[in-house]
């Protein structure tokens, strides 16, 4: 009777473990509830935290928001301005979400930001979700904390750059997708297109990048027949396009003189943005030169000056996209700018991609651990793919790619904690993963000074420090489990040596997000107004040069207008009189303060960048004739006067125009150049330094 007694007390002793290791349960004890419960109250308050010390974010998207909430037109088609001039080059849906929540709460920084936090927020219940019900909890709540400490993910969720709405919406896209594949029900594969659709309405071809997981996932893994599964791919395929394209086809049927320009497009379409700026643009890249145009009241051309200061606007733009990402590589992801973004723990996901593949025979159809190794080993290497070879990204559109490093490191870690406690050589992969992970981390930090001479030893060493042990384990000690995951012995030592390793395993894993943790702090905790990327940025030069730049603590929110922007505004105000736009300007950079500041129409005839050819010469000095335009503010206008003989002569160098040259060109010889005391501040570090007002109220 003590006998049975005792055995039963060893199975109970042991049944957690096995529950833990091999056999994930579908409900969460209570202390894995808590343990949830304190991670998203992390995310969230690392999310919210002085939110309100941001200000507008981005304040190309923050104008188009206060312009949508003045007009239900502004509003469907996404206008920039208030006067319906040209768009936003991005599609609606998230900018609604933005619109609503300033609706509810007044137009503040906070209420435009406040979508992308919750946004984060459900993502981090999202992963927890998907990762859980197939691996267990313990590689849920792995995966869970990872996202929450993720740098990028935590900058992207405290901005209005709407890409954590499309990361949230593919997050519950994969939830749709993965019960489709268990099924085989073509009513959750629909759902899933549904989404994806919406999230082509949230940043166009971008969504797109999860669809090859999307469909070989559910190709490979749906119980049905193979056609079936072909004939279910393409109605959702049908649907899909019809959601994604019905927004875009509602405004290109729409005449062109009844909405808005279509910012960043040179036929007006927002089927060709979608595919041009916002598709293979992204992946061809585009970096044009300055188009340089010179004229001169005497009709004599300037030949020199001109092409020097073009070749070396050209030369700086290229230079400052080389060191925001980096050339296209191979091991892009690997870099000093982007890999502390995101690839803090990129080898573990790689190994678990290995580990899942090798356990067992693969059944796609039948087992759901399979179908998962499909979905996030794609997703992630899609990815990778994309964001090593394409030529022109920002470098919060990786935070695409984050889901699945997360997901796969809270699986790998499982995994071979698993494969651990077994016999076989892949009980080896754990510790080598530590050692490997800690390196690579040690390798990002070594270019920051101050902050390597602690973090690389602390991570690299307890990292090292906990696989030497591990190893040591593994060869003084016999594996807990045999091969098929049964307990080698009914005595208590097996759990006795479990419960010795996983204080030094659960060390190693926290040593592991303490940097990225670092990375996020800094952007939470030290400079909350950091835009698009985590921690101090290193620049790195065409010569390979190495510059860090750690601005100070920021202690107060910023200014949401610059003085100099005040002043403008006011003489602006002052002499308007009926003109219908305030001022026209060149590019959105001096439009946006403009219109957050006042809500009033104002012209920006080169849309996002410059380049957008909106108004011909003849169509603005029409306007101009009419008195619905008065003010010019452009900053690319340069005079030149020079003696030719008894003679002085003005040259007019347009710089950087694009299409639009012709215009400012009359601009700057027909109207009347203002005196930079009447409307600006005598300050060097103005930012309206560089611009020239004009006033063609009586141009000649």
């Amino acid at each position: 009777m003590q006998a049975n007694d005792t055995t039963v007390t060893a199975n109970e002793a042991i049944q957690p473990l096995r529950a833990t290791c091999e056999y994930p349960p579908d409900v969460p004890s209570w202390w894995q509830r808590v343990l949830l419960a304190l991670i998203v109250l992390l995310a969230t308050f690392l999310n919210f935290y002085r939110l309100n010390w941001i200000g507008y974010g981005n304040y190309y998207y923050a104008a188009g928001v206060k312009s949508m909430l003045l007009s239900w037109h502004n509003f469907f088609f996404v206008s920039l301005d208030p006067g319906g001039f040209v768009t936003i080059d991005k599609p609606p849906l998230g900018f609604w979400l933005q619109v609503l929540s300033v609706r509810m709460f007044g137009f503040s920084g906070v209420s435009l930001l406040l979508p992308e936090a919750l946004a984060g927020v459900i993502s981090v219940l999202l992963l927890h979700h998907l990762v859980a019900r197939t691996f267990g909890q313990w590689a849920g709540l792995l995966a869970a904390l990872a996202l929450t400490l993720t740098p990028l993910s935590i900058v992207t969720s405290r901005n209005n750059t709407i890409d954590m709405l499309l990361v949230c919406c593919t997050l519950f896209a994969a939830w749709t997708l993965l019960k489709a594949t268990e099924t085989g029900h073509l009513r959750w594969l629909l759902v899933c297109a549904l989404l994806v659709g919406l999230g082509f309405n949230i940043k166009m071809l971008q969504a797109y990048l999860v669809l090859p997981a999307f469909a070989i996932t559910y190709l490979v893994g749906a119980p049905r027949r193979w056609w079936t599964r072909l004939l279910h791919l393409l109605l959702a395929g049908v649907l899909l396009l019809t959601v994604s394209l019905s927004w875009v086809a509602v405004v290109d049927m729409t005449p062109a003189t009844q909405r808005p320009y279509v910012g960043s497009t040179s036929d007006n379409s927002e089927l060709s943005l979608s595919m041009g700026w916002n598709g293979l643009t992204r992946l061809l890249g585009r970096m044009p030169a300055s188009n340089v145009k010179p004229s001169t009241a005497t009709k004599k051309p300037i030949t020199e000056t001109p092409a020097q200061l073009a070749h070396a606007r050209e030369a700086e733009a290229i230079a400052q996209a080389a060191s925001d990402i980096g050339a296209p590589d191979p091991l892009r992801l690997f870099n000093r700018q982007l890999g502390v973004q995101v690839s803090w723990l990129l080898p573990l996901a790689s190994l678990a991609m290995i580990v899942l593949a090798w356990q067992g025979r693969i059944q796609f159809t039948q087992e759901r651990r399979h179908q998962s190794l499909l979905l996030w080993g794609i997703w992630l290497l899609t990815m990778y793919a994309f964001f090593c070879v394409a030529v022109f990204f920002h470098v919060y559109y990786m935070v695409m790619l984050v889901p699945a490093i997360c997901a796969l490191a809270g699986i790998g870690i499982v995994l071979m904690w698993q494969d651990y406690v077994r016999p076989g050589w892949r009980g080896w992969l754990l510790p080598c993963a530590l050692m490997l992970t800690s390196a690579l981390q040690g390798w990002f930090i070594q270019y920051y000074r101050g902050w390597n001479a602690w973090l690389v030893p602390t991570i690299i060493g307890l990292c090292f420090a906990a696989a030497l042990f591990l190893a040591i384990a593994r060869l003084l000690m016999r594996p807990v489990f045999d091969v098929q995951g049964m307990p080698r012995s009914g005595r208590l030592a097996p759990v006795n040596r479990f419960f010795i390793l996983m204080p030094v395993i659960t060390i190693a894993v926290l040593v592991l997000l303490v940097a990225p943790t670092v990375w996020s702090g800094y952007s939470v905790f030290v400079r909350p107004g950091v835009q698009g990327a985590a921690g101090p940025m290193v620049h790195v030069s065409a010569t390979g040069d190495v510059t860090i730049a750690t601005p100070g603590v920021q202690k107060e929110p910023p200014v949401l207008l610059d003085a100099a922007y005040t002043r403008l505004i006011a003489y602006l105000q002052a002499h308007r009189q009926h003109a219908r736009f305030l001022v026209v300007t060149q590019t959105s950079g001096p439009a946006d303060p403009i219109i957050l500041a006042t809500g009033q129409p104002v012209m920006d005839i080169g849309g996002f960048g410059g380049g957008d050819k909106i108004v011909t010469k003849a169509q603005l000095i029409g306007l101009v004739n009419q008195g619905a335009i008065r003010f010019f503010l452009f900053s690319n206008i340069h005079r030149i006067t020079h003696r030719v003989g008894a003679h002085k002569v003005t040259t007019i160098i347009v710089l950087g125009a694009g299409d639009n040259v012709d215009a400012i060109r009359w601009v700057g010889t027909h109207c009347s150049l203002i005196s930079n005391k009447l409307w600006t501040l005598p300050n060097p570090h103005n930012s309206l330094n560089q611009f020239s007002l004009y006033n063609c109220s009586n141009h000649t």
